[in-house]
């Protein structure tokens, strides 16, 4: 895991490419999405709630969702839908990739009026893919409401013995994998008429920014190691 956190694109390229075939095919044998494909929601009732609470600009999909499966785990957990083990196992992997947020009993009533708005529910009920077992889910449609609060109120970093610490250490293709990233969506943000000025366009150009600077601050440390060297 230490290669994805710390941003190795051959890894990342390996898993994206990996995930798509997955959805790919999920979606041609469900293409009306009324079976299996449903299990790629895991996550999404809440991270669609946190999206749309913070109008898509706090987080990307993709950590939205890092923290829907976080509380959606919570959930199968509080249920006996899954052991303390797996849960514990989810939460570790997952809690590095995003920064968690503790909201507010009054803003866990309004994600959770987002929730009962979702496309995905039935008979006036909140829908939620949850996990069975390691590598299973199911839907739900009775969840209560006191569970998805507890779940959305729960601090994961305290909770973990063994935290997972994102390594710090950089190398050349970090960098430049980051970089690219970071290129990407500004290009994708300016084809939409978006620029600076616009608060998702600002992050990313500061998070480029900093990527630079850490990158000039780590060439600076590794040529004052090669002088001590020399020196010695």
């Amino acid at each position: 895991m230490n290669k994805v956190y710390s941003r190795d694109m051959k890894v990342l390229s390996f898993i994206i490419e990996k995930s798509i075939k997955i959805k790919l095919s999920m979606v041609e044998k469900d293409k009306l999405d009324a079976g299996i494909r449903q299990n790629l929601n895991f996550g999404h009732t809440v991270g669609h709630s946190i999206e749309s609470f913070f109008g898509y600009t706090k987080y990307n999909h993709g950590e939205a969702v890092i923290l829907g499966l976080m509380y959606e785990s919570n959930i199968a957990y509080e249920r006996n839908l899954i052991d303390k083990e797996y849960y514990n196992e989810i939460i570790k992997v997952l809690s590095p990739l995003v920064e968690q947020i503790i909201f507010s009993n009054d803003e866990i009533n309004i994600l959770l009026e987002y929730m009962k708005n979702d496309k995905k529910n039935k008979y006036g009920k909140i829908s939620f893919i949850l996990p069975v077992g390691r590598g299973k889910v199911n839907i739900f449609y009775d969840v209560e409401e006191e569970l998805i609060i507890k779940a959305i109120l729960n601090d994961y970093k305290k909770e973990l013995v063994n935290p997972v610490e994102i390594p710090v250490k950089f190398d050349m293709n970090s960098f430049e994998g980051q970089r690219q990233q970071l290129k990407v969506r500004l290009a994708e943000l300016e084809n939409q008429g978006i620029t600076l000025g616009n608060p998702e366009y600002d992050s990313v150009y500061a998070a480029l920014q900093r990527v630079n600077q850490a990158e000039r601050e780590y060439k600076k440390s590794l040529l004052g190691a090669d002088q001590g060297q020399k020196m010695a």
